[in-house]
C-alpha cells in the first residue's frame, strides 16, 4: 500500500516511548493471540500506564501500570508496529476532574 511504518521486533520500551512523543499509536501483541492498539502513556494515581485500546471492547482504555506493561510484553515476543504519518488528535479525556 505504499504506507511508511516503524517498528521493533524485539521488545524496547524506547520505542513506545518514541510513539508516545510522536503521538502514534501502535499495534503490538499484548494478550494471547490478540492484537490491540497502544495508544500511548498516561498518569493515573501518580504512576505512569500504558492505554491499550482493545478492539473487542471499543471506547475503554485499559490501563496497565509501565512495568508491568512492559513485562508482560516482553513475554508477548516485544512486537510493536506504528504507521508514519500525521498525528493523530490527542487522547481523549474526561470533561471533569475528580478532586
Amino acid at each position: 500500500f505504499g504506507y511508511d511504518f516503524a517498528y521493533t521486533e524485539r521488545y524496547d520500551p524506547r520505542f513506545l516511548d518514541w510513539c508516545d512523543q510522536q503521538r502514534h499509536g501502535a499495534i503490538l501483541w499484548w494478550k494471547p493471540s490478540h492484537c490491540c492498539t497502544f495508544m500511548g502513556w498516561v498518569t493515573h494515581n501518580n504512576r505512569q500506564h500504558a492505554a491499550i485500546l482493545d478492539n473487542n471492547y471499543p471506547g475503554r482504555f485499559e490501563l496497565v501500570e509501565r512495568e508491568q506493561f512492559i513485562r508482560l510484553w516482553s513475554g508477548y515476543g516485544g512486537f510493536a508496529l506504528c504507521l508514519l504519518r500525521p498525528p493523530t488528535i490527542s487522547m481523549p479525556y474526561q470533561s471533569y476532574e475528580l478532586q
